[in-house]
C-alpha cells in the first residue's frame, strides 16, 4: 500500500517508495518544477535515498527506518503510516518519538510532470 510515488510536503520533490526484500526505501525521482533539488554544493539530489530500512509491522506501521532531511543534512530515526490511501505521514525523531516532527506527503502519479522515468524502480 505504501509503494509508489509521493510528493513531499514542501512540494519540492517526488520520492518513490519501493520494497527490497523485507524492507522499504525511498529515493528522490524528480521535482514538479522539472528541476531536481540540489544540495548546498549544487549537486543534484536526484536518485538519493532519503528513506531507508523500514519494516512493516503488519498493522499499518512502517518503522525502524531512517529519513534524511536534505535541507538540514541530518538523518533521523523514523516511522510512517498511511492516513488514507493518498496521504502518508512520516515522523522523524531523535531518541523518542515524542521529540520529533511529522510531515505529510501526498500520493502522485508515476507520470506526473517532473518525475524522471529513468529513476523509477
Amino acid at each position: 500500500a505504501i509503494t509508489g510515488v509521493w510528493l513531499e510536503q514542501s512540494g519540492e520533490g517526488y520520492v518513490q517508495i519501493f520494497q527490497e526484500q523485507d524492507q522499504f526505501h525511498g529515493q528522490i525521482v524528480g521535482a514538479p518544477e522539472d528541476s531536481p533539488r540540489r544540495d548546498d554544493d549544487g549537486k543534484s539530489l536526484l536518485g538519493n535515498r532519503i528513506l531507508k530500512n523500514f519494516t512493516y509491522d503488519g498493522d499499518g506501521l512502517w518503522h525502524d527506518g531512517t529519513v534524511h532531511d536534505p535541507d538540514k543534512d541530518k538523518t533521523y530515526t523514523s516511522k510512517m503510516w498511511l492516513e488514507d490511501e493518498n496521504t502518508l505521514k512520516i515522523r522523524g525523531y531523535i531518541g523518542v518519538s515524542l521529540l520529533g516532527r511529522t510531515v505529510v506527503w501526498t500520493r502522485a502519479s508515476r507520470d506526473a510532470p517532473g518525475v524522471v522515468q529513468e529513476q523509477l524502480k
